[in-house]
């Protein structure tokens, strides 16, 4: 049986006297990249956090959401030019989503359902909220302040009588500002 081989990049064609032609990928082996020096590297545990309102540490939180920002975009366009320019607006802050274990313990307040509370009577106690990530030994290693906060939503936990979880409710605040520091 006669065949030749024809490579082009990427493709090593096949032909056989037989009259069919077979394609088959060219496997090409990466070349192992260059050694980083992880002393230089802050890789951060998504587990690794603690929680501070007005510089008072609250614990038991499970998941911290919705840090982020976004800048409204302006849309003006020149008199006679098909140009469109874009320039920035307000910058608006997303939501903060805490979420953690939900206990109905009558002896054990709770200061976040109690602030949660007042605001829904009217009164907005504003106050500062500080997300710390930590390294595997507990030390700070970034944090991001939210300023002006107050709770704006609770949810209750979902009840599903064939789950197996632990039952978690959710605070969202709102902030007017975002510091990283």
């Amino acid at each position: 049986m006669n065949s030749f081989t024809h490579t082009s990049p990427g493709w090593r064609l096949l032909a056989a006297a037989a009259g069919f032609t077979v394609l088959l990928p060219v496997i090409i082996a990466a070349s192992p990249a260059p050694a980083a020096d992880v002393s230089k590297q802050k890789l951060f545990l998504p587990s690794n956090f603690r929680v501070e309102i007005d510089g008072v540490i609250v614990g038991g939180f499970k998941e911290v959401s919705g840090v982020e920002s976004e800048v409204e975009v302006i849309e003006e366009q020149d008199a006679g030019l098909a140009t469109l320019h874009k320039r920035p607006g307000k910058v608006k802050y997303g939501n903060i989503i805490l979420k953690r274990g939900f206990v109905n313990d009558p002896a054990r307040e709770d200061a976040l359902r109690e602030w949660y509370k007042k605001v829904l009577a009217g009164t907005t106690d504003r106050k500062s909220i500080s997300i710390i990530y930590l390294d595997r030994a507990g030390n700070e290693v970034m944090r991001y302040n939210l300023f002006e906060a107050w709770p704006c939503r609770w949810k209750a936990p979902e009840l599903n009588s064939k789950g197996d979880t632990t039952a978690t409710e959710s605070i969202d605040f709102c902030v007017e500002k975002v510091e990283r520091i």
